[in-house]
């Protein structure tokens, strides 16, 4: 984990704690930090082939870390339906 303002966990913190399976983990690891992407930064855009594309983050956040992992675990039908979809 590195700290700026705020604490983060890394894409290869978050991977092995979670211990998911190759794609599962990754797809997770996506919606969690493009949550916080959307959040907390605005990341640089890359030009490649006349096609802009946003880098992607490779940090969660802990608040984001936390409040995804209480939705997944012991969060109400609601609230994991909004997750999800």
């Amino acid at each position: 984990m590195r700290s700026n303002k705020e604490d983060v966990i890394d894409k290869v913190t978050f991977i092995e704690y979670t211990k998911l399976p190759g794609i599962i983990n990754d797809r997770l690891h996506i919606m969690f930090s493009s949550e916080s992407k959307k959040s907390h930064s605005k990341s640089p855009e890359i030009k490649s082939k006349g096609i802009v594309h946003n880098k992607k983050d490779e940090y969660v956040t802990l608040d984001k870390f936390v409040e995804y992992f209480r939705i997944i675990f012991i969060g109400n039908l609601n609230e994991k339906i909004r997750f999800t979809f």
